[in-house]
């Protein structure tokens, strides 16, 4: 991958995590009795690290497999981890529907942003079950373009473009509307006890600009060369987007779904 795209790429994901981390670390502890006991955690779908280093600080004395199918980012994200943090986590390329984990090793399983992209939910949720110990935790935050948030005033050009990005996430294997189906399927994955909350981010606390790298103009293109998108269209969104930034009162919401599955 080329270095462009992993700048581009980790900056948007930082910026994910800044807008919602600190609600994420309030239910985590929530639901996690002592964040400094010797735990071991299952990250799903690492990426670049961004996440895991996160977690690493959040969890000081955890040991951290981080399974990740992308093989350019597992060799990122092992040189980027910071040395404090090398001892503790173990990085394996690896597909969750697939890989033969062994069992009731890990007291918690994490997957942020992860579960949308995935083709076998239901799959990876047997293999996160058989993994856990008994009373552990899979804590899992997502999306569901249901229920994904308000632009106001509306800027239907980025509208449009959101629609055709659901439709390639669709011919990727993925689902934008999974939110929804979580709770179901890890009760039929067997899990005793499903929680469900909703973390909800808005501009006029976090500031408009926060927003901004959302709108990846770049990663758009992919939507080019898969024929869902032109580039007038992407020129459209983006002189829409700097009127909407112009507007007297500019809003944006974001709402993400956390949820817990106890074993």
């Amino acid at each position: 991958m080329k270095a462009e795209k992993y700048t581009r790429l980790i900056q948007r994901m930082e910026v994910q995590a800044k807008l919602t981390w600190n609600r994420e670390i309030k239910l985590i502890r929530e639901n996690i009795t002592d964040p400094n006991a010797k735990l071991r955690i299952l990250e799903i779908g690492s990426g670049p690290g961004v996440i895991t280093k996160k977690l690493c600080e959040l969890f000081p004395n955890a040991q951290l497999t981080c399974l990740e199918l992308d093989s350019d980012f597992v060799e990122y994200s092992k040189t980027a981890l910071p040395d404090d943090y090398k001892e503790r986590v173990e990085i394996l390329k690896g597909d969750i529907t697939q890989i033969d984990l062994d069992e009731e090793v890990y007291d918690i399983v994490y997957a942020r942003l992860v579960l949308q992209h995935v083709h076998g939910v239901d799959k990876a949720l047997t293999n996160v079950y058989k993994a856990l110990k008994k009373g552990g935790k899979m804590l899992i935050t997502d999306i569901d373009e249901g229920l994904f948030g308000i632009i106001d005033p509306e800027v239907p050009e980025l509208s449009y473009v959101y629609g055709q990005h659901i439709q390639e996430q669709v011919l990727e294997g993925g689902d934008r509307y999974i939110g929804r189906k979580l709770w179901r399927m890890l009760k039929n994955a067997n899990f005793s006890a499903v929680e469900l909350d909703l973390i909800p981010v808005n501009s006029d606390e976090v500031g408009i600009n926060t927003f901004l790298p959302q709108v990846d103009y770049e990663e758009m293109g992919t939507m080019i060369e898969n024929d869902l998108l032109n580039q007038d269209d992407i020129d459209k969104v983006k002189i829409a987007a700097d009127k909407f930034l112009k507007s007297d009162y500019p809003f944006a919401l974001l709402v993400l779904f956390f949820i817990v599955g106890t074993k």
